[in-house]
């Protein structure tokens, strides 16, 4: 009877310090860890590498039928082909995820956007179906590596700071949405279709950079791993 009671007691008691633990890791994920010396790379990267892959992305997409338009390329089919290459490029990463890795299907496919948008920007004179072909492959390569921002900050950022990392990585980037679909209307009437490719294809070489630097490869990885390599 003693050792019965003795043990219900003992069992209490490492609950209790069990939930203890757990309110006092909970209460220790505060915002300003973000920006400690220990996550800041994880920051970072997470909110830099979403902003830069939705900022040119949004732009172009909204307004795909006035961009295409600039081109010579009347009605809607060109932006049903951008919609359709997106979903493809999409379909494409989740496919081979698994077998290639993030980084791989992240960090590739940012330079050749970026020196995509640079042609569309600098080439005034490039024949129309040129223009097409790139802005299709633009499409398809954008959406491909724009759903990593989907996975990357679920498996960096360490449990007691998942939900305010991709919190507020998810809120950087709405900057960034915003920013390119109300300024590429200003920018095409104010400096040209050209200067605001060019300034687009800067965004993503920004985000090419960003994720060359500091993108891991999380395959075959658990979290707890990824976490504690990525935030030292």
């Amino acid at each position: 009877m003693h050792d019965s009671i003795t043990g219900e007691m003992d069992l209490r008691m490492i609950q209790e310090a069990q939930a203890a633990q757990s309110r006092t890791k909970i209460k220790g994920a505060s915002f300003g860890m973000l920006f400690s010396r220990q996550y800041w790379r994880t920051t970072l990267f997470t909110s830099g590498f979403w902003f830069c892959a939705v900022t040119p992305y949004f732009a172009i997409a909204t307004f795909a039928d006035d961009v295409l338009n600039q081109f010579g390329f009347g009605g809607w089919t060109g932006g049903v082909g951008l919609s359709a290459l997106a979903a493809a490029g999409v379909v494409t990463t989740v496919l081979l995820i698994d077998k290639l890795g993030r980084r791989i299907l992240t960090v590739p496919g940012q330079w050749l956007c970026a020196g995509i948008l640079l042609i569309i920007g600098v080439w005034a004179n490039a024949p129309a179906i040129l223009v097409l072909v790139l802005f299709l492959a633009f499409s398809f390569f954008n959406a491909g590596y724009t759903t990593m921002t989907q996975v990357y900050p679920a498996e960096v950022f360490p449990g007691h700071l998942r939900g305010i990392g991709m919190g507020f990585a998810a809120a950087f980037s709405r900057i960034g949405a915003a920013l390119g679909t109300f300024a590429l209307p200003w920018a095409i009437s104010n400096i040209g279709l050209g200067p605001s490719m060019v300034v687009a294809a800067a965004v993503a070489l920004l985000g090419a950079a960003l994720s060359q630097w500091l993108a891991p490869e999380t395959k075959g990885r658990t979290l707890a791993e990824i976490s504690a390599n990525f935030s030292h």
